[in-house]
């Protein structure tokens, strides 16, 4: 059983003050809680999704806009076993994670009307899927895992 996690406060930064000459101007994109980890999407647009971890479940926020504001809102239950990296699709459309209950496969959600989109199923016996990207061109979606990649209609 492994142990509860740990919360460490960082020091507290002003992010909003560019300290490089190659950076002109920093925003923040909305108030995160603390533990929070940040996916943006691959494409043009201002789609992101924040996701924190609790004990027991995932609590993810989805932001579009320029600024950016809060969309919708999801909780899932917390994966044992299966590696969670989460993606967006280039539109920001779809986020993308692995499932392994009730079976393996990946869980496409739709962050607009904040439903499953429908779960695509991967064989457990070629080994631990990691989401590696998701990107979507025509009416394919295309998405990696460790070792394998599979394609998903």
């Amino acid at each position: 059983m492994r142990p509860a996690p740990t919360t460490v406060k960082p020091a507290v930064v002003d992010v909003t003050e560019p300290a490089s000459p190659l950076v002109a101007k920093i925003s923040v994109i909305a108030d995160l809680e603390e533990g929070s980890q940040v996916v943006f999407s691959p494409g043009p647009g201002t789609v992101a999704a924040a996701i924190k971890v609790g004990a027991t479940e995932e609590a993810v926020q989805f932001f579009a806009g320029n600024p950016m504001v809060k969309k919708g809102e999801a909780k899932f239950e917390v994966e044992n076993g299966t590696p969670q990296h989460y993606c967006l699709s280039a539109n920001g459309d779809t986020f993308a994670r692995v499932i392994a209950f009730p079976k393996l496969g990946v869980q496409l959600w739709n962050t607009f009307t904040n439903k499953e989109t429908r779960v695509v199923p991967l064989d457990a016996t070629r080994g631990t899927p990691e989401l590696l990207g998701l990107a979507r061109t025509s009416r394919w979606w295309c998405c990696g895992t460790s070792g394998i990649s599979r394609t998903l209609k």
